[in-house]
């Protein structure tokens, strides 16, 4: 992975790649938005990095992950949306967030969950 790094141009070793923020330089200035997605793009090709669609990763898309991520592991809305910088909740629950996988798995277990403690209720594999 270090040769795909150095190949990209990034070298782990410098003393302050460790402390470097996506968006901010070492002196507290932002990059440059097209120069960070040049920069985005050159790294994304050289680890093959592909999303869920089949495309391409862009440096957008991972606004979309990080939403996601930090909404199923518990974070408040209200907090990511700040993070991400939306006044509204809303836009980052209907445009950046997405239902993953273990998500949808909870939510249907949960029903399951709820409907047998109701009482004599019998599995649908039972009814067939």
């Amino acid at each position: 992975m270090a040769d795909k790094l150095q190949e990209a141009g990034v070298t782990p070793d410098d003393g302050e790649f460790g402390e470097l923020y996506v968006c901010d330089t070492v002196d507290g200035r932002y990059y440059d938005p097209t120069l960070l997605t040049r920069a985005w793009k050159g790294l994304a090709e050289s680890f093959d990095l592909t999303g869920t669609q089949g495309r391409r990763v862009t440096f957008h898309d991972l606004r979309h992950s990080f939403a996601t991520r930090a909404i199923a592991g518990g974070a408040d809305v209200k907090a990511v949306a700040a993070v991400l910088g939306h006044s509204d909740a809303h836009v980052t629950l209907s445009v950046y967030a997405d239902a993953d996988k273990e998500s949808k798995a909870r939510a249907v277990a949960l029903v399951g969950y709820g409907i047998q403690q109701q009482g004599d209720v019998k599995p649908f594999a039972a009814l067939v």
